[in-house]
């Protein structure tokens, strides 16, 4: 929570309105070092598009039984871009949201030490999410500092 959103919390629990956080339940369903075509940002994407991040093809049932309802999620991909060598990764350190609307995650940006030996070559890592059914409003994606990587508009 930002201060600005805290100084609010605190005004609105002055006047008995409540104003909280709340942790949400995400699944974690990528996380690699380099993900094919990716660019920086943050992306909506389905599971035929997490399969080709990797160079695969998904091969699913085209019919869902009636006695198991469908399983969808919110998938949203995150990647700092291409990087000029091997050792970079996202690590998730927290998702959540405030009285229900926008869903705030941050995540961790690792690099490799500057003596530390690593393959030169070209990589995109990236780390798709799924956010459960019900959280529809808007996401904002940070580091941990703060910095904004980007976000995505509420669904209709």
């Amino acid at each position: 929570m930002t201060s600005n959103q805290a100084g609010l919390c605190v005004l609105l629990s002055l006047g008995g309105a409540a104003c909280s956080t709340a942790s949400i339940p995400v699944t974690e369903l990528l996380n690699n070092g380099n993900c094919n075509g990716l660019e920086a940002g943050v992306q909506a994407v389905t599971l035929e598009e997490v399969a080709g991040l990797r160079g695969r093809k998904m091969i699913v049932s085209s019919t869902t039984p009636a006695d198991k309802p469908s399983e969808t999620q919110r998938l949203i991909a995150i990647s700092r871009g291409e990087q000029p060598t091997a050792g970079y990764a996202l690590e998730l350190v927290s998702v959540q949201t405030a009285t229900g609307e926008r869903i705030e995650v941050t995540v961790r940006w690792h690099e490799p030490a500057a003596d530390a030996v690593v393959a030169q070559v070209l990589t995109r890592p990236c780390m798709v999410l799924g956010l459960p059914d019900a959280a529809i409003g808007p996401v904002s994606v940070k580091l941990e500092d703060g910095s904004p990587l980007g976000g995505l508009p509420a669904l209709q």
